[in-house]
């Protein structure tokens, strides 16, 4: 998955001095050297920004602090809105899917030696007949569903043949292999990780949940201490009677 767009409606971030700088220095050092190429130029405004006096670094250093200001009343007063509320839920649904997707390749990523599946009799049938059709690759999709369609019962059968043979030995390569240490390792990440998810669907993170089954275990606890103290005070109770 990509990167999560920047909130096109918030506050633009305030430049530091040493970019106001180069928006001044810049256009004046690429007219002095008209041959300079960009490396050059942001060489040159580097060495200019490093022999600039004190005095004058101050000056863009209190420019930007100025920027700053401004940026950070406008962007506490954006983070109020509807428009900054629905970017940020967003953007938090990206992260979760982002993680999901990462662990999912972990865990395929585990499965180094697992046995490859076969390839259904519809999709060998597309590998024997792709060549012969020209068009995109949606248009060649369509023409290989559609020759499938029309394939009599005896070409079909060929090659869910061959899958079927494939399949048959496709299943015991699986059974073996369920039985390794490199599966087991998976299956064991596979369970945990679904623990995971569901901790975070139904309370928003898995600290939440920890935090939330240790409350409940300590409420527990506390009803078994009560009831087993008005248990010892009913039979003490019992035995005064007696």
């Amino acid at each position: 998955m990509g990167k999560y767009p920047a909130d096109p409606n918030a506050p633009k971030r305030p430049s530091t001095a040493y970019f106001l700088f180069l928006a001044d220095q810049r256009p004046q050092i690429k007219a002095a050297n008209p041959s300079f190429g960009l490396a050059e130029v942001g060489k040159a405004c580097g060495a200019a920004w490093a022999k600039l006096s004190p005095a004058k670094k101050q000056a863009y250093s209190d420019a930007a602090a100025k920027q700053k200001a401004k940026y950070d009343v406008a962007n506490a007063k954006y983070k109020a809105t509807d428009s900054y509320s629905k970017w940020l839920e967003g953007k938090l649904e990206h992260k979760k899917a982002q993680k999901s997707q990462e662990k999912r390749n972990q865990l395929k990523a585990m499965l180094k030696n697992k046995p490859a599946r076969p390839l259904s009799g519809y999709m060998r049938f597309v590998a024997a007949k792709r060549s012969q059709f020209d068009g995109s690759v949606g248009e060649v999709a369509a023409k290989c569903g559609k020759a499938w369609g029309e394939a009599s019962d005896a070409e079909k059968g060929r090659f869910n043949r061959q899958y079927e043979a494939d399949k048959a030995k496709y299943d015991k390569a699986m059974a073996k292999y369920t039985e390794t240490d490199e599966y087991k390792a998976y299956e064991a990440a596979f369970n945990a990780h679904k623990t995971e998810v569901h901790k975070v669907k139904f309370y928003g993170s898995v600290a939440a949940a920890n935090k939330a089954e240790r409350t409940r275990l300590a409420a527990r606890a506390k009803k078994q201490k009560e009831r087993a103290k008005a248990a010892k005070d009913r039979a003490r109770k019992a035995a005064i009677r007696a």
